[in-house]
């Protein structure tokens, strides 16, 4: 695959990212309507704790929704084309 085919490739599947203030904002709202808390929840692949965390609230969903509109925020950084493109050069060495 072509240095060009492969910056296309990466930035046709970089999603868009919400804005957080937006997103908290309308979790707020929501709750604020049905009487509820909010749980932020900040996470990344890497982080263990965040996975025992997110199983837990998941093995306990039914009995949390009474009490909580759970919003999940989960942490992606996304690339500039310059990191991307100083990526790429790394992956040629």
């Amino acid at each position: 695959m072509s240095k060009d085919k492969l910056l296309e490739a990466l930035r046709n599947h970089n999603p868009e990212m919400p804005d957080a203030s937006t997103v908290l904002k309308d979790a707020l709202r929501q709750a604020g309507k049905e009487e509820k808390r909010v749980i932020v929840q900040e996470t990344a692949t890497w982080c263990g704790p965040c996975h025992l965390l997110t199983r837990f609230l998941n093995a306990n969903r039914e009995s949390g929704q009474e009490h909580f509109f759970k919003m999940l925020n989960e942490t992606r950084k996304r690339m500039t084309e310059e990191e991307v493109k100083a990526f790429v050069e790394k992956l040629k060495t």
